[in-house]
Formats: structure tokens, sequence, C-alpha cells
């Protein structure tokens, strides 16, 4: 962690605004043609970087609390004009989420030629408006991101803010690569159909977070109720269309439904001409969720996938979003109005094209390593995310795997280093008890929680990250976090030295497994062993080798039902442990994943996991009293003891019947075996890792 100095920028924001919600501000400068042009450039919350009205970065890289990493973006290539305008378009949140903190809002930015500062904020050069277009009191876009976007084009300029210096910044250098930006335009027209404006105010229930006391009181009445908007939308036809969609006329009442080349994330831009003004909105989704032949779900999993547009004077338009989403599937309506749809594509957000491919010949494998490697870089602007849709939030467990795929495909581990070094940063965490690590970092938790298993992940990725890249620096400035973690865990041990009723949400799966946490839940103790395990490499500990053993004996003793490992043990009325006899195919995966199990002492446990279970399990009927894996974690950790003994032919199969079917829909890989959730969840791209190892990737 460098610390970073701007020559003369000091940060700066609307006078006594920083603590406002959802303000946008614009700041230009205008600056002469040159061939050396660098702008430095960090702030609070995100910010847009356009050059002549053309979009040229997202930022700023996320950080720890208190923090922020600052981009030098060069912006010699496109100073193509005599007089260029540099535009900083800053959503001042000031809003805690998944992936953003509550924390003032400000903007810190110097433009540099030839090492000579020639625009700085707080000093000269930068003009600061207010965006008008853009509606501040809006309703959030889902449970774990911010605000719907809804915009007003045409709207009269609101009172140039009184721009007044902030107090000073922990600044430090990015020490990551930057993201790769370009655009992916809309394949065709799909379907077609018309609409009318019903009313569903009594029947309507809004997502539950939208009226929760948990968040500001303006949030309860928003400028625009987009949600009801939406559900008021009744369809009264649809068809199939085949057409492009430059040119496309949609006349009020009507809408049409165009899909992306594959799912795709990045910020939209839509150019639109009309007439007398029109009102649009638009609805966009990763997979058609009742079907081809059926409309856009447009609110799945507490998601309000909607912008709406309004438009008050004619001619043609360009509006682009401030924020990325991900898509396959868009529907755009005209509520008002009509329009001619000039032309709609996503700025693709992501990490650089990697530069390895697949060399083999199975078809299905080239699609799956194809997906895979999107939906690796979807999810890796700045940070490892989960999915940048829903959440864009960095979890732990989910980290461990993504970890390994950016050493496969770039051959360093510099996103892992930043993910892992945002943890250290603060002394210790809001909300959660002395020791706890975050589930999620950089962001923050509405509802105060933590997940014990997420944060002892922490110390297992550690371990691998260590013989990644050998920084020993950052492991010793973490040994204070992972004891501290220790020191917290050790107070649930009971008498045989396992956790039991661990605070927090202890999470296993998104399966019965998470059924079967109480008492004392054995793949937890599993996790903590192989924490344990870390520790000792780490640090050269001893005792925490002798712990791990000590469970994973333990462990053996009293788990055992016939072959099977049990998920739990719970207390009788008099205080005694007793087996729940509930049996997970998830927990097997975790035994032998942590070493609990071995193919050697556990023969018929591994030959029945082999042969029995796997993609097929349902048609084969077999083993119905044994509860089936999710696949997060279960079916990686499946793949994952296959490919440590081996088995690859076993492991190819395997990875074809899991992944193939979601590669050919969505050109990423999913959250769930079903396409329920996310549909571009970053752990997924583990595969690419398997992959590597089996000598199905060749660098180019």
């Amino acid at each position: 962690m460098q610390k970073y100095n701007f020559k003369k920028a000091v940060p700066v924001w609307a006078k006594n605004r920083e603590k406002e919600l959802n303000l946008w501000l614009d700041f230009t400068t205008v600056v002469p043609k040159t061939q050396d042009c660098v702008l430095c450039v960090t702030g609070s919350t995100n910010y847009v970087v356009r050059v002549n009205g053309e979009f040229f970065a997202f930022g700023p890289a996320r950080c720890g609390k208190g923090y922020y990493r600052v981009d030098e973006l060069d912006l010699s290539k496109v100073m193509t004009e005599q007089l260029n305008t540099i535009s900083i378009r800053v959503a001042g949140y000031y809003f805690p989420s998944f992936y953003t903190f509550e924390q003032d809002s400000f903007l810190c930015a110097e433009v540099v030629e030839r090492g000579k500062v020639i625009s700085a904020t707080g000093v000269n050069g930068f003009e600061c408006e207010q965006v008008s277009e853009y509606e501040q009191k809006a309703q959030k876009f889902s449970y774990q991101r911010t605000f719907v976007e809804t915009y007003n084009i045409g709207a009269p300029s609101l009172p140039k803010p009184e721009v007044a210096i902030q107090s000073s910044k922990n600044f430090i250098c990015r020490d990551s690569y930057y993201n790769t930006y370009f655009p992916v335009y809309a394949e065709k027209v799909i379907a077609r159909g018309s609409f009318h404006i019903g009313d569903h105010s009594q029947e309507f229930k809004y997502p539950y977070y939208i009226h929760s006391d948990q968040y500001k009181n303006y949030f309860k009445e928003p400028t625009t109720d987009v949600a009801l908007l939406s559900r008021n939308i009744d369809h009264d036809s649809l068809e199939e269309y085949d057409s492009k969609v430059s040119g496309t006329v949609v006349n009020e009442g009507e809408y049409y439904t165009f899909q992306m080349p594959y799912n795709v994330t990045g910020i939209m831009s839509i150019t639109v001409d009309c007439k007398d003004g029109c009102e649009l909105l638009i609805r966009h989704d990763e997979i058609l969720r009742d079907g081809t032949d059926k409309n856009i779900n447009w609110r799945v999993t507490t998601t309000l996938k909607n912008n709406l547009i309004r438009i008050k004077e004619k001619g043609t338009h360009r509006i682009e979003t401030m924020e990325p989403y991900t898509m396959k599937f868009v529907e755009v309506y005209a509520l008002k109005g009509s329009f001619t749809l000039k032309d709609f594509h996503i700025i693709f957000f992501g990490a650089n094209e990697p530069k390895v491919r697949y060399n083999g010949k199975d078809e299905k494998l080239q699609k799956i390593f194809d997906a895979a490697v999107m939906t690796f870089r979807e999810n890796t602007f700045t940070v490892y995310m989960d999915c940048p849709e829903r959440e864009r939030a960095g979890w732990l467990c989910d980290s461990f795997f993504t970890s390994r795929v950016e050493k496969t495909l770039y051959g360093n581990s510099e996103i892992e280093h930043v993910f892992l070094e945002n943890f250290l940063m603060p002394e210790k965490f809001d909300d959660i008890p002395d020791g706890m690590i975050p589930m999620i970092y950089p962001g923050e938790s509405f509802s105060k929680t933590f997940i014990n298993t997420w944060a002892m992940w922490f110390v297992i990725e550690l371990k691998e990250y260590y013989d990644r890249t050998h920084d020993k620096d950052l492991v010793d400035r973490a040994k204070g976090k992972v004891y501290g973690l220790k020191k917290w865990l050790e107070q649930f041990k009971n008498e045989s030295g396992l956790l039991e009723k661990v605070e927090g949400w202890t999470f296993v799966e998104w399966s019965h497994c998470n059924d079967l946490t109480m008492d004392v839940n054995y793949p937890v103790n599993m996790v903590f062993s192989g924490m344990l395990e870390a520790m000792a490499y780490l640090y050269d500990d001893k005792d925490c080798k002798k712990q791990s053993e000590e469970i994973k004996k333990t462990i053996n003793e009293q788990s055992l039902i016939g072959d099977f490992y049990c998920d739990n043990a719970v207390r009788d009325e008099n205080g005694n442990l007793k087996l729940s006899g509930e049996i997970t195919e998830t927990c097997q995966y975790y035994a032998f994943f942590f070493n609990i199990a071995t193919p050697e002492k556990n023969k018929k446990l591994w030959k029945t996991l082999l042969d029995d279970f796997g993609p097929d399990r349902a048609e084969k009927g077999l083993w119905k009293e044994i509860w089936p894996s999710e696949a997060f974690i279960g079916n990686y950790l499946r793949l994952e003891v296959f490919f440590r003994n081996k088995l690859y032919d076993v492991l190819i199969d395997n990875i074809k019947g899991y992944f193939y079917d979601m590669a050919l829909s969505t050109g990423t890989l999913w959250e769930f075996m079903s396409p329920r959730a996310s549909c571009c969840h970053g752990f997924a791209s583990h595969i690419l890792y398997w992959m590597d190892g089996m000598g199905l990737i060749e660098r180019m």
C-alpha cells in the first residue's frame, strides 16, 4: 500500500452537501490539444470520465473504508480537438451497500501535461454543476446496490453549487491493472408487442427493502415510483420478430425486445430520435425467465431492472447510464409519444482479454471455456465480485476460487493483492464483533450480519495467495487479524474441541445444508481445521497444526453414520450431543476437500460419490435419502477433489454435465444450477483453473 500525493489538487464537493444522499455532480475542464496528458483522479463514490462527450473510464478502484485509490488515466490518444472537454460525473451516494460505504462524497482530480498541472480541483480549471436530468430521490435498484436511474432529459439547469474544499483524505496508489471498455451492440430485435397501463397499486407488493426502516426516510416517497410503474404495465400482445435494432420505430403503447450476443456487463448507451418528446422504459435481464417467447421478469431476486427516461424536447438524444448492468435481453417500451431507436449498445466493463486459449477439439468445452473467461472478466473490475448485476459485492470464499483464475489467466495476482489488502486497512470493522472479518468487503451489510465460515476462508485463501506470490509482507500484515479471528472463534469450542453454536450466520451452502447448522456443524469444523492448518503453514505455528489434526480426528470419531458423514449433532434434553441423522451430499465433499476423508481411508464412500453422484444423479434416482448439492460450493468441492486425484475423464464429463447448458444459454456461468438468480457469477470461472491443470489451456 503506497501513499499517493497529488501535485496540486485537493478534494472538493458542493458546500455542506457531502453527506447528502445520491447527489450527482459534473466537473468539467477544457484542455488544449496535447500528446502528453494524464488525468489523476479519485473520489467517493463512483465516477465516469468522458472526453469530448465520449466515455473513457469508470472508477475509482474500490478500497478499504477511509482510503481511496487514485487512477492515473493517460488521455493522450483521445485529445484530438484543439480544445478538449474532460468531464467527470460523480455519483456521491453517501450510502452503505454491498459495494459502497456511507462516507463523505468528494472528487479530487488534476490534469497533468508533461509533468505540469494545468487543471486541479480546489485550485483552478474545473467547473461544477449539479446533474439536473437525474432524479435524486430514487428507489433502490436492489437490496445490495444503490439506486434506480431515472432521467428527465431537457430538465432545467439547477443553480451551480458552491464548491468547497473537503477534509484531507488517505490517498493510495491503485496497485492493479486497469479495466477494458469496448462497445457491444445489440444483436437483433427478436419480439414486439403492445401494452396498456393498468392499475395494480392495491395488489402490488414492493421489494421488502424499499420501505424498510433501515433506509433513509425519503426513499419511501421517491420522485417517481418506478417499481409500481413497471408493475402497472399490462401486456396485450407479443409476437416473434426478426429485424435489426437501428431504425426501429416504437410507437406509444408498443414495446420491442432485443438480445445482446451474450450476457454482457457495462453501462447502457441508447440513442433515440423523437419528434415531440417521449417517455420510454427500459427493462433488462440475463435470461427470458419464462421461456424464449415470454416477457422479461422485470423484478427478480429483489432487483428493479428498470430505467425510466423522459425526453422533453424533440431531436436526437443519446443517454448513457452511470452504473454498469448485466443483460442479454432488453425490452424498450414507449410509455408516451413515439421514437426511432437509432442505437443500443453496452460499453463493456471488465478485465483485459487474457492471452490464453482452449487447445482442445471438444466443442462443448470450447463453449464452457469462453463462458468462464467472460464470467471472470465481467466480475473483475478493480476487485473480485460475486456478480456484476445484483450486488457487485466482494465476498470471501467466492474469492478463494476466483483468485485461482486470475493467476491462471494472467500469470499474476494483482487484483487478489488489492482484494486482500482492503481487509487489512481498518483497525477494526464496524458493526461486527472484534476479531471477526467481514463476509463482504469493501462494502457494508445493513443487517450487520457476518458469516463465520467465510472469515475462515480468508485465512485459507491467504495461504494459497502466499504460495502464488511469496508476498510475506502482506501475510505478516494480516497476522493480527488472523489471530484475532482465531481468538474469537475459540470462545465457541466445546468439550470435544469442536466449534458449537457459533454466533453469526453459519453458511455452508444454498441447500438443505444450511438447515443443519446447529448445534455442532461438522462442515463448519472442517473449515476450521483448514483455517488452523493454513495458520500453521503461514506462521510456523505448531500448536495450530496440532489443533487442526485433533479436530479432524474428532470429526471422524463423531460424525460417521455408516460410510457417510452426518452434517450435525444437537444437544438432547440432558445436554448430550446426538447426531441428527441428516446427511447431505455437500458434507461429504467438505470432508474430502479438507482431508478429513481420503480415497484411501474412505474407499466405499469415495466410490459411491464417484459412481452414483454427479450431474445425472436425479436421472439415476439413487440415494434419495441424501440431500443433493447446489452449485456453490458443493459441486465445486466435488470437482476439486476429483481434480486433485487426477480423475480427469470424470472431471471433464462432470464439467460438461454441469455447465454446458449455462454456457449455451447466456455465454456466462451461473450462481445456481438453475437460472433463478445471477447468471454471471465470479466463482464459476474456476473451471478454467481445472482446465489449465489438465493441460487444456495454452498461452498465446
